[in-house]
């Protein structure tokens, strides 16, 4: 794919890998899902017709990673407040450990 092409498909993996605690791993992940997508061998050789095919893809998966990132956002601040600030019993943590554990996952 041209080159404008190739840095928009790039910015879209970055956007989403910043989204992810693993950074690294969400990247290689990612070029690994386009090299699928489009049948090479690697993520630069996708030819220009399958440039929307893996453009809509990705920007499906950055609003997946927008979500993600959200709701860890909203646990780190709820345990900063819950936990981390005094005071707090065992008590409470022990029920915010609890309820974080019955969350559900993303919505896919």
């Amino acid at each position: 794919i041209p080159d404008t092409q190739w840095r928009e498909i790039l910015d879209l993996i970055r956007g989403i890998a910043r989204h992810c605690h693993f950074e690294g791993k969400a990247s290689n992940a990612l070029h690994e899902r386009i090299r699928w997508l489009g049948g090479v061998s690697t993520s630069r050789f996708l030819a220009p017709e399958q440039f929307d095919d893996a453009k809509s893809e990705l920007t499906a998966l950055a609003e997946l990673a927008d979500q993600h990132f959200k709701q860890y956002v909203a646990r780190d601040e709820a345990f900063i407040e819950s936990v981390l600030r005094p005071p707090v019993s065992i008590r409470k943590v022990r029920a915010l450990v609890r309820r974080q554990n019955l969350q559900p996952g993303l919505n896919m």
